[in-house]
């Protein structure tokens, strides 16, 4: 289409595809923040071992998200098929799913500034002292 456009480039970029460059950008911003993201997590030694699945496991939720926001092109193509809507929201269930147990000790972390401190919950965390935990929290 772009081609066959008897339009100058600057009436292509600016009035005739303008919109279809706009949304074809941000498509492509989503994805590369979303390769980066998972490139490092690749790369990062955390001092604790199981942070790491938990940050994998939100970029995983971040690409079905994304994909089911915006999945137009995807099928346009021919990259999904029937049925995918249906794999993609037992996808999401199922990494929703994994992800509850973690999500109150992740709330919970927000401004604390050790780097493990996300593991610490004051409902229930790991070593049992809910009440000085809550004390210290408040």
């Amino acid at each position: 289409m772009w081609d066959s456009s008897e339009a100058s480039t600057k009436q292509k970029e600016n009035e005739l595809f303008a919109n279809d460059i706009q949304r074809l950008t941000r498509l492509h911003i989503k994805f590369m923040l979303f390769l980066m993201a998972r490139d490092r997590l690749r790369t990062t030694q955390f001092k604790d071992p199981k942070i790491k699945p938990i940050l994998e496991l939100l970029n995983k939720i971040y690409a079905i998200k994304e994909i089911q926001a915006d999945n137009q092109l995807l099928y346009e193509t021919g990259f999904l098929g029937k049925g995918s809507v249906k794999l993609m929201n037992d996808t999401m269930v199922s990494l929703l799913l994994e992800l509850r147990p973690h999500i109150i000790p992740i709330v919970e972390c927000q401004g604390l500034e050790k780097e493990d401190s996300w593991l610490l919950s004051t409902i229930g965390n790991k070593y049992g002292d809910i009440y000085e935990a809550q004390l210290e929290v408040a």
